[in-house]
């Protein structure tokens, strides 16, 4: 059963030339939370298991693949679509190392970080890193006090304090990388310690990397609200009244 079958029929002027033609309204909205779940309470929570799709976990329920996109319409999170779906152990492994493997990671002080960004076109400025020079910078990350590199620098494992400079740039000043990571994977995402004054991040190595920030947030989208198997039926009817009022 296709979710976009329950959607009403409507006349629409595609070219604006007069000539009328039926489409799918997709636009309909039904709020389920507010209009069928919480007035019937007939959700659980269940877990999905490592690896499992949309589908694959709907015939398990329902013995039917048909019922995938109540998962979606149930659980906020996943009304941003298909991304949104937990992507189990080896996917989200892939997923990092797509993302961040390709990439090294300097965490400057404030001071040393307004020095590079008010370098002119300081993402077209390269950098010089114990012996080898012209190393390029993928991005500034002024939030997180971060200078992403491209490629990975092993001499960056386990550093602090690193010194390093602009490449062929007149005058450059002396900056250090409080700390440096070769893998972005490992870098900090957020901090786990704040100024309780100013609220100021506080570096320590009390953080949270940006690959354990994915993990926990795939863990905690592992278990959803699904409606209860022998109400779904009921559930797809009442829905397809409300999508079509």
């Amino acid at each position: 059963m296709s979710f976009f079958r329950q959607f009403p029929q409507t006349q629409y002027d595609l070219k604006n030339d007069s000539n009328l033609i039926t489409i799918t309204n997709i636009f309909r909205n039904v709020d389920v939370n507010e209009n069928i779940l919480d007035g019937f309470l007939n959700y659980r929570l269940e877990r999905i298991e490592d690896g499992e799709r949309p589908d694959q976990m709907s015939f398990r329920l329902y013995n039917s693949s048909d019922f995938y996109w109540t998962f979606f319409i149930c659980n906020n999170f996943l009304k941003e679509g298909y991304n949104a779906w937990p992507k189990g152990y080896l996917q989200l492994d892939e997923f990092i190392q797509d993302e961040y493997s390709s990439y090294s990671v300097l965490v400057l002080n404030s001071e040393d970080l307004r020095t590079v960004c008010g370098l002119t076109n300081p993402l077209s400025q390269t950098i010089t890193l114990g012996t080898k020079s012209g190393i390029k910078i993928h991005k500034i990350d002024e939030t997180r006090q971060q200078i992403w590199l491209e490629g990975n620098h092993n001499i960056l494992n386990n550093v602090e304090s690193e010194p390093f400079s602009i490449t062929g740039y007149d005058g450059s000043p002396d900056l250090v990388a409080l700390d440096g990571f070769a893998n972005a994977e490992n870098a900090p995402y957020s901090y786990n310690t704040f100024d309780s004054s100013t609220g100021d991040i506080i570096r320590t190595t009390d953080f949270t990397s940006y690959r354990q920030y994915h993990e926990d947030e795939d863990e905690e989208r592992s278990s959803i609200k699904v409606i209860r198997p022998g109400l779904i039926t009921e559930f797809v009817d009442r829905y397809k009244e409300l999508i079509n009022e």
